[in-house]
């Protein structure tokens, strides 16, 4: 799992949330030099609106032409996209590509997930959920319609299968044959029409009507009406077949659901070669909380990519999912008021005493509705109610004191020890979590490549700004060479985050020879950038030549075997880097060996990520003998990864020798009840261990022993990690006497375990016992 989970914006970067994280407020040069700036893009905005009336016609074939003029200004008079209204919707990928990898764990290898991205991916951008879902090894995408479906296909290289759920004419088979897209038969009227229009093959899914009373076949004669059909027309290719429920996530009365199961299992018996054909009827409810667990072939999985489908029967659920998406705005303006002074229009709210409110950019037209009125937003980490008739464009709210603009508001999310979360919005508006999400529509846009040129020629003599965050963007290969051209001028910023930009390999050449001259830049991002073997090469370049850079993200590209080889060799002759992430990069137990290699040589990384990579024991014991030697090391992610019992045994007995480690991260390793034994009597001696992470592990009541036996002696553990695993209250209860009596463990995660409710006394009784701990469950 990332360990770098700063929210990321989607689907837009937000140029002035980038502004504003800037310490510019005291310093009137560095305010002027922006305004400055404001006011230069302002010119190159209006000239390019007034030239884009005239020549209107044109900008249908010249767009690209056009695209950099238009990259701020058109948000602000051209389109309902802005760049410059400070009201943005965060989603965290790593977040999302967690969940996908939990529910794939789930279902089983052999069984396919189809990440259905619907509906703008549930309102948290189709595309960049589509993407983070394939790479967390979703097989199969879903959408509503041909639109998106084309989408998709245009935007993301990848040739996955995708299926239109609805309704697509027959006369638009041709074009979803032509893109590769598969179609839902939704009638045996649909089908004759299609198999009249259609001149070559294409495949569809048959869709049965279960229940549900939407789109499908509703009788055993038009099924096997249809089935005579495709064994009599060759264009017709039926690849596969599923339904659709309606009452998955009622689990207190089961009964239809289980009906429309008996009724899918009546239809699936007169279909011929039925182990031909993938079967699939499961959504996220169906799949999460329904014993039956009728996954057959494939599972459809929506809303659960994104969080827990329903937060009132999260208790259910088999993992531990967590929620992607938060929304935020800014208090534009704090004003006091009078008694007797009304709010809104309509004037439906009237101060009683002298009150502070604030003003919002946040109103129904982005999908914050009537509704919205009855619930709260964080303002400081209090919750502030919504007063008068929410606007197009704004809102108000009462505050208990003055705030300054510029305030962070959240309407969902978390603010400190507050949250709120999409489904008490839905509660208290009376809407579905899934409304509330899918009517979201913030005006956004995004920085494509000749954008960045307009934004990198501004940053050459800016002398303030520190952090700029492109993240989830379109830079590409030439956006990075205007940027990187700017790092030759720029001495001023230190952290620059490009995740998911599809640079490539010509893109961090560019940042490669730009880096050779920087000597201000710390922190690189280049996560999900479709980084390869020779952008590899190039990044091994940096770390030779540039002497300023401590932290380096690597995430989720294609490095393999052979890059890993080069950063590797680099890494033995760098004295600056600290921090390295290279997580799901496919590096395997070769790679780790050169990393290993290099661990024994380098004297200055402190924090090193390497989840998700397909390292098994071979790769586990290379790392571990290198732990023997490394004296600086002191974080060590190895998450998702089958290191195994023995992988596990070989990093417990390093621990006996290496005296820097800190941190050990091993989340999903298999590594057993007999890894968990070795760790049990090392760490009974090691001194330096004070954060380890065990969850989802399979660890049962029985494991809980060798941890007792481990707190019993080890005062040195702050931080047990344990989630996701199968320990009972009965096991809970044995670990907190342990912990009692343990003076030093400070945070114990127990979320998402095998643990009823009822025993939350025994988690009172803990607090009241040892105050100053903090329990997750």
């Amino acid at each position: 799992m990332i360990q770098q989970q700063r929210f990321i914006v989607i689907p837009n970067y937000r140029l002035w949330n980038t502004i504003q994280l800037t310490p510019i407020k005291s310093n009137i040069k560095a305010f002027l030099i922006i305004s400055g700036i404001f006011y230069m893009i302002w010119g190159i905005i209006a000239f390019g609106l007034e030239i884009g009336i005239i020549t209107s016609a044109y900008l249908t074939y010249y767009r690209g032409i056009w695209a950099g003029v238009f990259l701020i200004g058109g948000g602000i008079s051209i389109t309902t996209n802005a760049y410059f209204r400070p009201t943005w919707i965060d989603v965290n990928l790593s977040v999302v590509h967690s969940n996908v990898r939990l529910l794939k764990e789930y279902i089983g290898e052999k069984v396919h997930l189809m990440a259905v991205v619907k509906g703008n991916g549930y309102g948290h951008g189709m595309l960049e959920i589509a993407e983070a879902s394939i790479s967390a090894s979703a097989t199969w995408l879903g959408v509503a319609s041909l639109d998106e479906a084309l989408a998709i296909r245009s935007k993301i290289s990848y040739d996955i299968p995708i299926l239109v759920l609805g309704y697509v004419a027959p006369q638009y088979i041709t074009l979803a044959r032509q893109f590769r897209i598969t179609v839902t038969g939704i009638s045996l009227e649909w089908l004759q029409e299609a198999a009249r229009i259609a001149q070559q093959p294409f495949d569809f899914h048959l869709k049965i009507d279960t229940g549900l009373n939407r789109l499908g076949l509703t009788t055993i004669d038009e099924v096997q009406a249809v089935m005579k059909m495709v064994s009599l027309n060759p264009n017709l290719n039926c690849t596969r077949v599923f339904t659709h429920f309606s009452t998955s996530e009622d689990i207190q009365n089961t009964s239809y659901f289980r009906q429309q199961l008996a009724s899918f299992h009546t239809f699936l018996n007169v279909i011929p070669d039925r182990t031909n054909k993938i079967i699939h009827c499961a959504t996220s409810g169906a799949t999460l909380y329904q014993p039956q667990k009728p996954f057959f072939d494939m599972v459809r999985l929506g809303n659960a990519l994104m969080g827990p489908p329903n937060e009132t029967l999260k208790y259910l659920l088999p993992m531990q999912l967590q929620n992607a998406l938060s929304l935020h705005s800014i208090l534009d303006l704090v004003k006091q008021l009078n008694p007797g002074a009304k709010v809104g229009y309509g004037s439906e709210y009237t101060a009683t005493q002298h009150q502070w409110i604030g003003t919002i950019p946040m109103g129904y037209a982005d999908g914050c509705h009537q509704q919205f009125r009855a619930t709260n937003v964080l303002v400081d980490g209090k919750r502030v109610p919504i007063i008068g008739r929410i606007s197009m464009d704004q809102l108000m709210v009462a505050l208990p004191r003055k705030y300054p603009t510029g305030t962070r508001v959240t309407f969902i999310g978390q603010q400190d020890s507050e949250t709120i979360l999409a489904d008490e919005i839905a509660q208290k508006a009376n809407q579905s979590r899934l409304e509330v999400l899918t009517k979201l529509h913030l005006r956004f846009n995004q920085i494509d490549s000749q954008g960045t040129k307009y934004l990198a020629k501004t940053l050459e003599t800016n002398k303030t700004l520190t952090t700029l965050y492109l993240g989830i963007n379109k830079l590409g290969p030439q956006g990075v060479e205007y940027l990187s051209n700017t790092l030759l001028k720029n001495q001023a910023i230190t952290t620059i985050e490009l995740e998911n930009n599809h640079i490539g390999d010509q893109g961090i050449k560019y940042l490669e020879y730009a880096l050779r001259h920087n000597h201000t830049l710390t922190t690189l991002d280049l996560s999900l950038n479709d980084i390869g073997v020779q952008g590899a090469q190039d990044a091994a370049n940096i770390l030779l030549k540039n002497k300023r850079l401590t932290i380096f993200m690597l995430n989720y590209n294609h490095i393999g075997i052979h890059g890993t080889q080069s950063i590797a060799a680099a890494l033995m002759k760098n004295d600056t880097l600290c921090t390295l992430q290279l997580g799901h990069n496919q590096i395997m137990d070769q790679g780790a060996h050169y990393i290993a290699a290099a661990l024994k040589k380098n004297r200055t990384l402190t924090r090193l990520y390497l989840e998700g990579n397909d390292i098994g024991t071979e790769g586990a014991q290379q790392l571990a003998n290198a732990l023997r030697q490394n004296q600086t090391l002191i974080e060590i992610h190895l998450g998702m990864n089958s290191i195994g019992s023995e992988g596990a045994k070989q990093f417990a007995n390093a621990l006996l020798t290496n005296k820097t480690l800190s941190g050990l991260f091993l989340e999903r390793c298999t590594i057993g009840l007999q890894g968990l034994q070795f760790f049990s009597e090392v760490l009974r001696e090691n001194q330096t261990l004070t954060t380890l992470d065990f969850s989802n592990n399979g660890i049962t009541d029985r494991g809980v022993g060798f941890l007792i036996n481990l707190l019993a002696e080890n005062r040195v553990l702050t931080t047990l990690i344990l989630k996701s695993n199968c320990i009972s209250i009965q096991g809970a209860k044995h670990l907190i006497n342990a912990i009692i009596k343990n003076k030093t463990l400070m945070t114990l995660d127990l979320s998402n375990n095998k643990i009823a409710t009822g025993g939350n006394e025994r988690f009172i009784e803990i607090f009241q016992t040892h105050l100053e701990m903090k329990i997750i469950f």
